[in-house]
């Protein structure tokens, strides 16, 4: 099975700072909004996980979020099979666009579809 996803940039219409967690991390308020611009994200079934990027400076080894999805995916769903993943990448690299969480929230997508997870978005 193959699959293609387009994952918007989005950028922050509004953005507040509402109280500090115990964590450290703050809780936010925001509004966001897609634009025209999309990364693509191409899934292959496999049996390891394998991910390509066009962008060669971006890793694609176990600190991308992308790969980190795929192994969370596999953890919370005792998931036994593995994904060939190719990033093309459009929207820049650390410009506040999101491009990094939505390639994360497609992967989602498209493993619950080829995995036949069947999950809801609240699971």
């Amino acid at each position: 099975m193959k699959m293609q996803i387009q994952a918007p940039a989005k950028i922050n219409l509004y953005l507040e700072i509402v109280s500090k967690r115990p964590d450290g991390y703050h809780n936010l308020q925001s509004i966001m909004h897609t634009v025209s611009l999309f990364d693509t994200l191409i899934f292959e079934d496999s049996s390891s996980i394998e991910l390509t990027c066009s962008d060669k400076t971006l890793p694609v080894d176990k600190s991308n979020l992308i790969y980190k999805t795929v192994v969370k995916m596999q953890q919370a769903f005792a998931v036994n099979k593995g994904i060939k993943i190719h990033l093309i990448k459009n929207i820049p690299t650390g410009a506040g666009l999101g491009g990094g969480s939505s390639d994360a929230a497609a992967t989602i997508i498209a493993l619950n579809k080829m995995w036949n997870l069947n999950k809801t978005k609240t699971e």
